[in-house]
Parts: C-alpha cells; sequence; structure tokens
C-alpha cells in the first residue's frame, strides 16, 4: 500500500471523526433533544419539567444557560461549555480509538477542527435563519 492512499486514509479518519464531534456538540449544546429525550424517558435529573417552567418565562433560553445558572457546578460547567466539552470528547475518542485515529499526534488539529466546524455551523445557521 502507497504511502499516499495511507495519508488520505488518516486524514479521512480524522475528517469524519472532527465531524462526529461537532454534530455530537450540536445536538447537546444548541438543540433541545437531550430535554426532549430525557421527557421521553421520564429521566427527571434532567430536570426538563423545571427547565419548560423557565422557558415559558424566557423563550429565547436554552438548556446549557438553564444548566448553568440555576445549577452551576464544576461538572455542569464543564458539560455546559463548548471549548470543554470538545476536548474531552477528544480525550475520550483518542483514549478509546487510539490506533483508528493515528495517534495522539492529531489530537491538537482534531480539537481545532471540531471547534472550527461547530463555529461554522451555527454561523451558517445564524445566517439562514436571519
Amino acid at each position: 500500500m502507497s504511502t499516499e492512499i495511507c495519508y488520505n486514509r488518516e486524514i479521512m479518519t480524522n475528517i469524519l471523526f472532527i465531524s462526529w464531534i461537532a454534530l455530537i456538540l450540536y445536538v447537546l449544546l444548541e438543540t433541545d433533544a437531550p430535554v426532549k429525550y430525557a421527557e421521553f424517558f421520564g429521566l427527571k435529573v434532567v430536570k426538563y419539567k423545571e427547565f419548560k417552567e423557565k422557558q415559558d418565562m424566557f423563550p429565547d433560553l436554552k438548556y446549557k444557560n438553564f444548566l448553568s445558572t440555576y445549577y452551576g457546578n464544576f461538572l455542569v460547567y464543564l458539560l455546559t461549555c463548548q471549548e470543554c466539552l470538545c476536548v474531552w470528547l477528544n480525550i475520550i475518542g483518542f483514549l478509546i480509538f487510539p490506533h483508528w485515529l493515528h495517534g495522539w499526534a492529531f489530537f491538537g488539529i482534531t480539537t481545532i477542527g471540531s471547534l472550527f466546524l461547530i463555529a461554522l455551523f451555527n454561523f451558517i445557521l445564524r445566517k439562514l435563519y436571519e
């Protein structure tokens, strides 16, 4: 197998990983999916009833802002901070799939790439809905 094919495979797997991290960040931090799924499965630890009450008072309230405002502790901060969550998801991914992601040499690139992709996606969505 030529080195060019191996190099292209490394790039493609890391781009795929960057895309998955950006998708997870978007779903968890920019949508109400965690609240909807928690409501569907009856997970009271998510505090979806309290969130709905606060959202009735403040219609633009996002779940991550609700958590950081009303339940601000270190763990909640790590879960609602986009940059922190991105770094931890990348660390978990590199610990679980070290050979698939071709070693820790790509860690910085995938972390910055994930943050760039989610920022680009948010920018495009903002422009579409203006």
